[in-house]
């Protein structure tokens, strides 16, 4: 919304900025609250079930959500506007990542966090020994 405001003094470009910036906000506390909970030495699970259980569901998530946006740009669309099916672009979309994915960061990085927090469970075990 702040970015079509050609004037910014009016009200409306501050609210929208207010309101954009109680937004971004909520990515890194979820994202922090995420690694607390997980994080916490009161959940013990093994590194072999947490990864099978929930990063192996995080994988799965992201690949139909690419599956997903792959088949709609390259395949749905076209029979949509009656043009044929682009194969290739399906491919480029799906497996060399080519199409805009700016609202599946969050799943990417999520992704890279769950491979992450065994080894992280490791130093918070150690440092809570001390």
């Amino acid at each position: 919304m702040v970015g079509y405001f050609r004037e910014t003094d009016n009200a409306t470009f501050v609210i929208g900025n207010i309101f954009n910036a109680l937004g971004r906000a909520g990515t890194p506390m979820f994202m922090m609250l995420t690694c607390a909970l997980l994080l916490d030495e009161k959940r013990e699970k093994p590194t072999r079930v947490f990864y099978r259980k929930n990063l192996l569901s995080i994988c799965l998530l992201l690949l139909f959500w690419l599956f997903f946006y792959a088949a709609w740009r390259a395949v749905l669309m076209p029979l949509i506007q009656g043009k044929s099916i682009d194969m290739q672009l399906f491919l480029d979309y799906l497996l060399k990542l080519k199409g805009r994915w700016p609202h599946l960061w969050y799943l990417f990085m999520l992704v890279g966090a769950y491979i992450v927090l065994p080894v992280l469970r490791l130093f918070v075990r150690k440092e809570n020994k001390d």
